[in-house]
């Protein structure tokens, strides 16, 4: 769920339930493979601005470590922040993950933006899956230059009344999966114990 979503579910009316400190992200900070092919797929293709590019030639402890670290700017004032490292170079580094493993969800407002979106990708040759109604948004699927794995989702038009119906009842649903999965999660760690 986007940032905006988990602010405007915040109690506004009751002292009693503060809203949580944290209200954004202010840039998650992932790995690429080469910072100009990730510009150009950011920028160029998604639309997201790049709005700095520091290259960080120490690592604090006075070794000689380079990096580049880019930021591309959201709507919200958000970053997506990527980082290229010339002493650690891997291609394909989120190769292995599936896209129910390891994916950065992204969100535009509206489904005419989603299908411009849609449009973007078929226009620079972007394989992608979608759109598909996931019930609470609409997302199509796909991958970055890095083979990380993106979703962009818009809000269905009865979104608000979704998630209020999912908050009501998530502890439960927790704890549900937590009694039917508690069994085999002990064993994985008693063997990981062993190790």
């Amino acid at each position: 769920m986007s940032n905006a979503t988990l602010t405007a579910e915040a109690p506004q009316t009751s002292s009693a339930v503060k809203r949580p400190p944290i209200h954004s992200f202010h840039h998650p900070a992932i790995k690429c493979f080469d910072a100009e092919e990730t510009r150009r797929f950011y920028e160029d293709i998604l639309g997201l601005p790049l709005n700095a590019a520091v290259m960080i030639n120490d690592d604090g402890r006075g070794g000689d470590y380079f990096f580049m670290h880019i930021f591309f700017r959201m709507a919200d004032g958000d970053f997506l922040a990527f980082f290229d490292k010339d002493i650690d170079i891997k291609p394909d580094i989120f190769k292995p993950y599936n896209e129910n493993e390891f994916r950065v969800g992204l969100r535009v407002d509206t489904e005419t933006e989603l299908n411009e979106m849609v449009d973007r990708l078929s226009k620079a040759g972007v394989e992608f899956r979608g759109p598909v109604n996931n019930g609470f948004v609409t997302s199509i699927y796909f991958k970055d230059p890095n083979d990380l794995n993106l979703e962009i989702s818009a809000p269905v038009p009865n979104y608000d009344d979704v998630i209020a119906r999912e908050k009501s009842r998530a502890k439960d649903v927790l704890a549900d999966w937590t009694k039917k999965t508690a069994a085999k999660k002990d064993a994985v760690r008693k063997a990981q114990a062993t190790q």
